[in-house]
C-alpha cells in the first residue's frame, strides 16, 4: 500500500490508488478481528472452518504492520502537487494544509464503502484544481457543485478535475453507481474458472456456513443472478449483506459410494457479507469463488 501511494503521488495516476482501496477494505481490515485482539498472517479465500485468528505468532510481522498502515491511513487521503489537491480515498475526514502556498481548508463525508455518496465541502476561498479519483470499478458518476449537476468535467488519469474559483462552504457532491456484481478471475486462475465472486464497490463478499443452509460445494450462483444489498445496523456492529440468488442440492452421504444419481436442484439464498467480517463469530467454513 505504502509503495502503491509513493507510485501514485510519483505518476498522477488514479490506478494505484485503486490498487490500495480494494486491498485496505479487503486484505489489510481482513487481518485483524473487529475487537482487535486476533490476527490472521494470510488471506484464505475459502476455508473449511479449521482456519482462524490468532491472537500472536512466533514471527510477529503482520500485527504491527496493520497498526502502521491504520495510523497512516490519515497520509493516503490525499496528496498535494503544486496548485492542485488529490482526493483519494472517501473516507470521512477534515484537512488544513497548505496547497499552492496558501492555506486551504475541505472536509468530506461519506458513506463508503456501503453507499457511493460523497460530499466535499470547501472550508476557505482558494483557486485550488480539485482532483477526485473515479474507482475503476465505478462505471457511472454524477457530479453537483452546490447542488447543480455538471456534465463538462475534465478526466485525467482516472482523476475528475475540477478548475474554478472556489468559495467558503461551496459543496460538491458525489454519487457512484455502486451495483453488487459478479465478478470473474484472470483465466489463468485456474482454480477459479468457471467460479464467480461478488463484490459490491470496493468490498469482496464471501458467505460463511451460520449464514447459509447448503454445503457451499453444492452450490451455485448463475451467471446474471438477482444480487440484493441491504445494510444491517445489528449485524456485526453494522455493515452491508448481499443476498445472491442460486441454486443447490443438499448433501447426500458418500459411505460406500463413487457415484450417484445426479440430484435434484432447489433455489437458495446465498448470504454473504464483506470478506474483511468473516472469521468474527467463530471457526466456521467459509468461501468466496462459486461455481456458475
Amino acid at each position: 500500500m505504502l509503495w502503491g501511494y509513493r507510485m501514485g503521488y510519483l505518476t498522477g495516476e488514479a490506478k494505484y490508488f485503486d490498487a490500495i482501496e480494494i486491498a485496505l477494505y479487503n486484505a489489510i481490515l481482513s487481518g485483524v478481528s473487529l475487537d482487535g485482539t486476533k490476527f490472521f498472517y494470510d488471506n484464505p479465500l475459502e476455508s473449511d472452518g479449521s482456519h482462524s485468528r490468532k491472537e500472536w505468532y512466533e514471527c510477529a510481522c503482520c500485527p504491527p504492520n496493520i497498526l502502521r498502515v491504520l495510523a497512516y491511513l490519515g497520509g493516503l487521503i490525499y496528496a498535494v502537487r503544486e496548485k492542485s489537491l488529490f482526493v483519494n480515498l472517501y473516507i470521512g475526514n477534515k484537512l488544513k494544509t497548505e496547497v499552492g502556498g496558501k492555506v486551504y481548508e475541505v472536509s468530506i463525508a461519506s458513506e463508503f464503502p456501503w453507499d457511493g455518496k460523497v460530499e466535499i465541502r470547501i472550508g476557505a476561498e482558494s483557486e485550488v484544481n480539485l482532483n477526485l479519483r473515479k474507482p475503476e470499478w465505478c462505471e457511472n458518476v454524477k457530479v453537483f457543485i452546490n447542488g447543480n449537476e455538471i456534465y463538462d468535467f475534465a478526466m485525467q488519469k482516472g482523476y475528475i478535475v475540477l478548475q474554478r474559483e472556489w468559495k467558503k462552504n461551496d459543496r460538491v457532491e458525489l454519487e457512484f453507481d455502486m451495483p453488487a456484481k459478479q465478478v470473474i478471475a484472470h483465466p489463468n486462475v485456474k482454480q477459479d474458472r468457471g467460479h464467480c465472486a461478488i463484490r459490491k464497490g470496493p468490498i469482496l463478499y464471501c458467505a460463511e456456513s451460520a449464514d447459509n443452509v447448503l454445503d457451499f460445494q453444492n452450490v451455485y450462483i448463475p451467471r446474471n443472478t438477482s444480487l440484493r444489498f441491504e445494510f444491517r445496523n445489528d449485524f456485526l456492529g453494522g455493515a452491508g449483506v448481499v443476498m445472491a440468488k442460486g441454486e443447490g442440492y443438499d448433501s447426500k452421504s458418500w459411505e460406500g459410494n463413487l457415484y450417484q444419481d445426479l440430484p435434484a436442484m432447489r433455489e437458495t439464498t446465498v448470504t454473504m457479507l464483506p470478506y474483511a467480517f468473516w472469521n468474527n463469530r467463530g471457526s466456521m467454513p467459509m468461501k468466496v469463488w462459486f461455481m456458475m
